[in-house]
């Protein structure tokens, strides 16, 4: 009786290593991946606004950045500022389409 237990202590040593060689192998070839090159690699980040997102014309005209990172637009609707998560319209006095915007040194925004 006591050769069987050793037999099998030690086919279920091998079976062990082969266990571990297989999640080792798995294991490898999971973290291999993420180093791989991304199909994204080298393209810009961009977002697309719809209109309704920053409630405003569906043209736009030119666009100005200050020295804080505000994004100025010059919009059918106003003047659009947008602040990298939320939007802001300003509209003129005489309710005309903007259709140019340029910041100064000093900041001061021209439409």
């Amino acid at each position: 009786m006591r050769p069987n237990l050793i037999s099998v202590q030690k086919s279920t040593a091998i079976g062990g290593w082969k266990a571990f060689a297989w999640l080792l192998f798995i294991l490898l070839a999971h973290t291999a991946h993420p180093q791989a090159q991304s199909p994204f690699s080298g393209l810009p980040f961009t977002r697309n606004f719809q209109p309704g997102d920053y409630r405003g014309g569906i043209q736009n005209w030119a666009i100005a950045q200050n020295r804080f990172g505000l994004i100025y637009i010059a919009n059918n609707f106003g003047l659009l500022e947008f602040d990298g998560d939320q939007w802001q319209t300003y509209g003129v006095r005489n309710g005309t389409k903007v259709r140019s915007v340029a910041i100064d040194a000093r900041g001061r925004i021209y439409v």
